[in-house]
């Protein structure tokens, strides 16, 4: 059975996901899922930050295996193309029988956005109200409506990036206010997603009481704090 990305997202919410995240995270801690670090190589399809990279993630959980398969390649914002791809195949643990392949893009972006909503909620103030994001692509998107689902409280949304149209089509979508990245990383929350590879928030702009949710940099060439 394969499952189309659009299919994917007829079913999926974050009113079902987060909770699920959640219960994910606890059976993790709990060593009731077995999951391995993730193998990651280099594309070597240029050099620098366009660099692409390509990653295996395994996984074993109740009845059910399972492997994503998902490629980072941050030049693809310029062709058009999304910057992160994935393939999920899901088996059948006692006979290794496949039962599902499914487009895991919409899964990544949703997934990611769903972890930071269950730390918000476990460590955010209840009375949190504005949230500041650095960064204006795809996971600023998600979190925003991920993040509400759990603190709806959050009513004042500070965009910044460092392509100035990109955040001005954000905040037209979604209400959020364009604001210099010093505003934005004063807020109740800050919210780091973006790829790049010299730091982008500084802590003397936090707030005493700030939570970070840093998302974005991964790997050892990209930083988003100093």
């Amino acid at each position: 059975m394969y499952i189309s990305e659009q299919e994917v997202r007829e079913v999926l919410t974050y009113e079902g996901l987060i909770p699920a995240i959640r219960q994910a995270l606890i059976d993790y801690s709990a060593g009731l899922v077995d999951q391995p670090p993730r193998m990651i190589q280099r594309a070597g399809n240029t050099d620098g930050v366009k660099n692409g990279w390509f990653a295996v993630v395994p996984v074993i959980a109740g009845d059910v295996m399972a492997v994503k398969t998902v490629t980072f390649y941050p030049g693809n914002d310029e062709l058009g193309l999304h910057t992160h791809m994935a393939m999920v195949e899901l088996l059948r643990r006692a006979t290794g029988e496949p039962l599902a392949v499914m487009d895991g893009r919409l899964i990544t972006e949703m997934r990611t956005a769903a972890v930071s909503a269950v730390a918000l909620d476990a460590l955010g103030r209840a009375d949190v109200r504005s949230l500041g994001i650095l960064g204006s692509g795809v996971q600023a998107r998600a979190h925003i409506r991920a993040l509400r689902m759990v603190r709806p409280s959050l009513k004042e949304i500070r965009v910044w990036s460092r392509t100035p149209a990109n955040a001005e089509r954000l905040a037209a979508e979604t209400g959020a206010r364009v604001v210099p990245i010093g505003e934005a990383s004063g807020a109740d929350v800050v919210l780091t997603v973006t790829s790049s590879a010299d730091p982008v928030l500084e802590g003397r702009w936090l707030a005493p009481h700030a939570l970070v949710l840093a998302v974005g940099a991964t790997g050892s060439t990209l930083r988003e704090l100093d």
